[in-house]
């Protein structure tokens, strides 16, 4: 009779209560289990875009870095042109006026010292007057 019994509830679909209740506590252990590996994969990968962000603001820092030191650089080159194109008028002028003092013409003054006409002229002058200026 016991087998006729459960023969005939397993017919009708009928399950023990505690069977119902193990399933139930399998398929929640199963869904935790789900959920945990779904939690680590969203972990690693959080983890895997947080390092490229990471090395992406290291290597946009270090570019800025290099920019600045790349125009200070320039900064600096450019300040040293300006201090030698300087120190190369004054010497081309220097020259210039030994020239004119020593009675070299104007083309020759402008061919040796590259300064332009007018300038050598103005040169000429102040020589002029100094020399009157030291002679009175």
């Amino acid at each position: 009779m016991g087998s006729t019994l459960k023969a005939a509830l397993d017919e009708i679909g009928y399950v023990a209560l505690e069977k119902a209740e193990e399933e139930r506590k399998q398929i929640i252990l199963e869904a935790e289990k789900e959920k945990k590996q779904i939690i680590l994969e969203a972990e690693e990968k959080i983890a895997k875009i947080t390092l490229k962000a990471d090395k992406a603001e290291q290597r946009r820092v270090q570019a800025e870095q290099e920019k600045a030191q790349a125009e200070q650089e320039k900064a600096q080159l450019a300040r040293q042109t300006e201090q030698e194109k300087a120190q190369l008028y004054k010497k081309q002028k220097e020259d210039a006026i030994d020239m004119l003092r020593m009675g070299t013409p104007i083309s020759s003054v402008m061919k040796w010292t590259t300064l332009q006409e007018a300038e050598i002229m103005r040169l000429k002058e102040e020589i002029g007057f100094l020399s009157e200026s030291s002679n009175s």
